[in-house]
């Protein structure tokens, strides 16, 4: 089953060298809530060797839910399948890791 989603990346995390973790965030019943997807393959090497996505985009994401039962409990896992980007960070000058607080100075 492919279901599909949209959502701002929060947070890109390498576990090892050929897998990771993927977290957006999405409002779902009024509450903005933290979704997190494995990442393998091809989508891990575009999300942290190449950096084409990065915090702060907005992505449409095709995935495949992976249930596993290990002693008596079940788990979920969020497989991603493919992966769109709808909107890239927006410049601003907050971006920017050296800023003077109180001029708003770009320090170089």
């Amino acid at each position: 089953m492919l279901l599909k989603t949209e959502g701002k990346i929060c947070e890109i995390k390498a576990k090892s060298d050929f897998f990771g973790s993927l977290i957006i965030k999405k409002r779902v019943r009024g509450m903005i809530q933290p979704i997190v997807f494995d990442l393998k393959g091809d989508i891990f090497r575009e999300c942290v060797n190449k950096r084409i996505y990065k915090e702060g985009d907005k992505v449409r994401i095709w995935f495949v839910p992976v249930c596993k039962k290990h002693n008596e409990r079940y788990y979920t896992n969020l497989l991603i399948e493919k992966m769109e980007l709808l909107d890239t960070t927006p410049s601003n000058l907050f971006n920017y890791a050296n800023v003077d607080t109180e001029t708003g100075e770009i320090i170089e």
